[in-house]
């Protein structure tokens, strides 16, 4: 085994990215990228990676979105001085917290996950969000596209937003209220939706951006003090009506968190095509 060794920052190579993240991932993003490594400092030779990004709606917030120690390294302490070292990197950076999710279909694996991140000293935020994948198929047969008519009024206050720079999204992000939620990172403009009250304020959001044939959607919002579950099904109803009206969309994920928004996911498109588990934890720096 390596009698010193050393923590440094590197710079993974496009190769090295493109296998870790999918092709167009907004992670890719090098200026939110933070990689460590630790070496054997006689051969220079890579024993683990930690890999973080940077939150672009969450201030002083980092993701771990990869740790590992190559497997001949396991057992000597390798990783806890990986894992120290590189927060110790992030906290001198401004990094006032750490988000670490796993999402995986097996509950062996989420299990995994959760002991490795409370052993960290990881506390555990979020433990019932699922990943729903909709292919557009499911979509089309959904009941949602039964419910544009009737829903004309309430999907009129949905409306498309230039971008994060949106005066309406700066006095949204202004709010104290509204906690940890800010929209800071770019988004899809066609599909994306914005609910708006009568004052042209923004109290729902569905914030989506595409990989590839595929479009990702965050966690829905709605303001605490509006009918969450009418803004709820305007943003969702009128973003599927966007996704399917796109020729190059295949599939759209959602983030669902908790019984009842899971359960409205499913009376608005039915069954899932794919589900799976999630888990997130968050070490305070």
């Amino acid at each position: 085994m390596p009698s010193t060794t050393a923590c440094m920052r590197i710079a993974l190579p496009e190769e090295a990215l493109s296998k870790l993240f999918p092709i167009g991932s907004h992670y890719l993003d090098q200026d939110r990228l933070y990689a460590y490594g630790i070496v054997d400092d006689s051969d220079k030779k890579l024993m683990g990676l930690a890999i973080y990004t940077l939150s672009e709606d969450l201030p002083g917030a980092a993701d771990l979105v990869s740790f590992f120690i190559y497997e001949k390294f396991r057992g000597w302490g390798y990783g806890k001085e990986l894992l120290e070292k590189s927060l110790e990197s992030l906290k001198s950076a401004g990094v006032k917290y750490v988000v670490y999710r796993e999402v995986s279909g097996d509950s062996a694996e989420l299990l995994s996950g959760y002991n490795f991140a409370t052993k960290q000293g990881f506390v555990p935020v979020v433990i019932d969000e699922k990943i729903l994948y909709y292919g557009v198929g499911r979509l089309l047969g959904g009941k949602f596209s039964r419910l544009v008519p009737k829903m004309r009024d309430s999907l009129e206050n949905v409306v498309k937003l230039g971008g994060p720079k949106d005066e309406r999204i700066g006095r949204l992000n202004e709010r104290e209220d509204l906690g940890l939620f800010k929209i800071r990172s770019e988004f899809d403009d066609d599909l994306s939706g914005f609910y708006l009250n009568d004052m042209g304020e923004i109290i729902g959001a569905a914030k989506a951006y595409r990989e590839g044939k595929k479009v990702m959607v965050n966690n829905i919002f709605t303001d605490p003090e509006c009918d969450k579950r009418e803004v709820f099904t305007a943003l969702t109803v009128k973003l599927g009506v966007n996704v399917t009206m796109d020729p190059g969309i295949e599939e759209v994920v959602f983030q669902s968190v908790g019984d009842d928004r899971y359960s409205e996911f499913a009376n608005l498109f039915g069954k899932a095509d794919k589900e799976y588990q999630a888990i997130e934890l968050v070490l305070y720096l």
